[in-house]
C-alpha cells in the first residue's frame, strides 16, 4: 500500500483556495449590500417627499398637484430622473422622465418614432440597465404646449405589465438651452387615451 504524501496539501493549493474562498466572501458580500441597496432604493422612490424633490429636478411643478392627482414614486438613479403621477378614480398615470442627453441634435418627432418602435429607457429597483418598455402602435400624433415649451406627441396603442392593452401617449419636449430631453408618458386603462385629464396636469407645469 502506498504511504500518504506526509507533508500535506501543497502551498500552491493553499494559495488556491485561499484566493477562492476570499472571492466566495467578495461575491457574497455585494449580493448582499446589492440586496440592501435595492431594499433602500424601493422605500426611497414611495417617500413623498422625496418623490417631490425628484419631480421638481424634471419640471417646476404646482405644489399640490390638481385635484385627483398625487405622486405615485420618483427616482433619481445612473443620470436619469423619473416621476409617476397617478390619477385612480380615472386609472391614468403619467410618467415624466429626465435624460441626460442632448436632443439638439435630433428631432422630437424623431425621438417618438424610435421610442414607439423600441420602447422608452427604463430605470428602477429591480429593472436591468438598459431595459425598455413595450413598443406602441402610433394611432394619431399631435402637438401642445407644457410649462411653455412645444411638445409633439402621438397616441396609440400598447401592453401594460400584465399584457393588458393600454392607451398611451408618448412626447418629447427639448427644453430651449437645455442640456436634456424630457420625455413624458401618459397611460389610460380604459376606452381611448384621456387627454382631457393629461392637458389638466400640464397645467401644473410652469416650467423646465
Amino acid at each position: 500500500m502506498k504511504r500518504r504524501n506526509q507533508r500535506g496539501i501543497a502551498t500552491w493549493v493553499k494559495i488556491l483556495l485561499g484566493v477562492v474562498a476570499v472571492g466566495i466572501l467578495l461575491i457574497a458580500g455585494l449580493l448582499i449590500a446589492g440586496g440592501m441597496f435595492f431594499a433602500d432604493l424601493g422605500k426611497k422612490a414611495m417617500d413623498p417627499q422625496y418623490v417631490k424633490q425628484v419631480a421638481q429636478k424634471i419640471a417646476k411643478i404646482d405644489d399640490p398637484l390638481p385635484p385627483g392627482f398625487n405622486y405615485q414614486m420618483g427616482l433619481d438613479l445612473m443620470g436619469m430622473s423619473i416621476v409617476s403621477i397617478t390619477n385612480p378614480d380615472a386609472r391614468f398615470n403619467l410618467m415624466l422622465m429626465k435624460l441626460p442627453q442632448s436632443a439638439s441634435a435630433e428631432n422630437p418627432d424623431n425621438i417618438i418614432e424610435k421610442y414607439a418602435e423600441s420602447g422608452v429607457p427604463t430605470v428602477g429597483a429591480g429593472r436591468q440597465q438598459g431595459a425598455t418598455s413595450q413598443p406602441m402602435e402610433i394611432k394619431s400624433k399631435g402637438k401642445t404646449t407644457v410649462g411653455g415649451e412645444e411638445m409633439p406627441y402621438a397616441i396609440g396603442e400598447t401592453q401594460g405589465e400584465k399584457n393588458e392593452k393600454m392607451q398611451q401617449l408618448l412626447g418629447v419636449i427639448v427644453p430651449k438651452g437645455g442640456k436634456e430631453t424630457v420625455v413624458v408618458i401618459g397611460q389610460s386603462a380604459d376606452g381611448n387615451y384621456n387627454m382631457q385629464l393629461t392637458e389638466k396636469l400640464f397645467s401644473a407645469i410652469k416650467g423646465f
